[in-house]
Parts: structure tokens; C-alpha cells; sequence
């Protein structure tokens, strides 16, 4: 069973994860090769973020929410391990593919 506060807690570590693998890739020298990936932890992190602050709320579209957190994370997650040369890369696939089963395991046991 995951809680509230532990989904809060994964979205939020995921998002910070994600915002510092974005500035690595911006930090790469071949721009081309991270820009999708730049682009998707970014996206990642404040779709996280947000997920976060909607379950804090108790929001009435937190399961469409979730849903959407889910596929960032997924996307995200697939994108980071095609860059296994940036450490961060593979910090931040680690921390999507885990926000993504919480999501998961979450949005199944509040299902109706």
C-alpha cells in the first residue's frame, strides 16, 4: 500500500532529480544528442511537481492526473537510459521508472 505522504514524497524527489538531469544535458556539449531528453525532464518535473501539489489538495482529478504522470515517467525514464554516460542520466531514469510503479500502485488501489 503506498500513502499519500510517500506518493508526495516520490513525485517531489523525482521532480528534483529530473530538474538537475535537465541541466546536465544542457551542460553536454553535443546539445542534438540531449535535447529531446533535456526537454522530457523537464516536462517530467513539473508534471510531477504538480501531481504532487493536486494530491496534497485531494484533488477531484488527481486519477487523470496520475495517469498523466505516468506516461512522463515512463517516456522520461526510456529517454534517460539511452544516456548511460551522464550520471544524472541514470539517477533520473531510476527515480521516473520508481515515481511511475508508485503512480501505478497508487491510482490501482484508489480506483473505484
Amino acid at each position: 500500500m503506498v500513502s499519500q505522504d510517500e506518493l508526495i514524497e516520490i513525485l517531489s524527489a523525482c521532480s528534483i532529480v529530473c530538474k538537475k538531469c535537465a541541466a546536465a544535458c544542457l551542460m553536454e556539449n553535443n546539445f542534438e544528442k540531449y535535447s529531446i531528453c533535456a526537454k522530457l525532464t523537464l516536462d517530467c518535473a513539473g508534471i510531477t511537481n504538480i501531481t504532487g501539489e493536486l494530491s496534497v489538495r485531494g484533488s477531484v482529478v488527481l486519477d487523470k492526473q496520475l495517469e498523466v504522470c505516468i506516461e512522463i515517467c515512463r517516456l522520461c525514464a526510456a529517454e534517460c537510459e539511452k544516456h548511460p554516460e551522464i550520471s544524472l542520466c541514470k539517477s533520473c531514469a531510476e527515480a521516473c521508472h520508481e515515481c511511475q510503479v508508485t503512480c501505478e500502485s497508487y491510482a490501482h488501489q484508489h480506483s473505484l
